[in-house]
């Protein structure tokens, strides 16, 4: 994604660096120090800061081939994360359906995919999510459309640990959609509202960053429905990327 780094038989979602054979999506933690993941590098090799100045080739092999993991079963695939406490990969599934709103679906799930033994797991049933982020203690964080907020989740034991922040003024937010998280604990978020269910008025279509002590304030409120959201590897810029094919810093 913006500013992620694939290594070796990795993917990288939105802001996500991975290694060899690791993956990071959305908001794949990186800030000083740069590594995504759980505490810190992602994948067998791990991902590392390309140095300023300095010439870098292909990060893939020559001879690389995708794999298809599963191509049933999934409505919307949506916000991947590597959790590497875990040693599996996250993502949400939207179920999207023809007839509604595809993101706001209460119904949208989180799956686990654990590469040992290759096998799905519906991880958190109804969570409503869409974006997938590590907190710096390695619980996933995610954009929640079905309540307006963030919630954390244990990947350990699949709790609901909290709804970390359920809105502001008292009000929940249009609807998340994705989320960074930097390594100082700051939480920068997209919301586009373009996915929120009728009633619901929000705050605007803005992008957001919240303090670790839950202090919110609004980065921008100039880009038409913010969507992706990631972090350079250093943690001093943010990229973000609209539904118009844009992409901003």
């Amino acid at each position: 994604g913006a500013g992620g780094m694939a290594g070796a038989g990795g993917m990288a979602g939105s802001g996500g660096m991975a290694g060899a054979g690791g993956m990071a999506g959305s908001g794949g933690m990186a800030g000083s120090g740069g590594m995504a993941g759980a505490g810190g590098m992602a994948g067998a090799m791990g991902a590392e800061i390309c140095k300023p100045g300095m010439a870098y080739g292909d990060p893939l092999p020559a001879n690389r081939t995708p794999k298809k993991l599963r191509d049933t079963g999934f409505e919307g695939v949506e916000g991947p994360v590597w959790v590497a406490s875990a040693n599996a990969f996250f993502f949400s599934d939207l179920q999207r359906k023809s007839n509604q709103n595809w993101a706001m679906a209460s119904s949208a799930k989180i799956w686990k995919y654990t590469p040992a033994n290759e096998m799905f797991e519906v991880f958190i049933a109804a969570s409503g999510s869409n974006g997938l982020a590590l907190t710096n203690d390695g619980k996933i964080l995610a954009a929640t459309h079905s309540n307006g907020g963030l919630t954390i989740y244990d990947p350990a034991d699949k709790t609901k640990m909290e709804v970390w922040l359920p809105g502001l003024n008292g009000q929940p937010f249009g609807s998340p959609n994705d989320l960074a998280v930097r390594a100082d604990g700051n939480v920068y978020f997209s919301d586009p509202e373009w996915q929120k269910p009728a009633g619901r008025a929000g705050q605007g279509q803005r992008v957001y960053r919240v303090s670790p002590n839950k202090m919110v304030t609004t980065v921008d409120t100039m880009v038409s429905r913010p969507n992706g959201v990631s972090l350079s590897p250093d943690g001093n810029t943010l990229y973000v990327t609209d539904d118009q094919k844009n992409v901003w810093k």
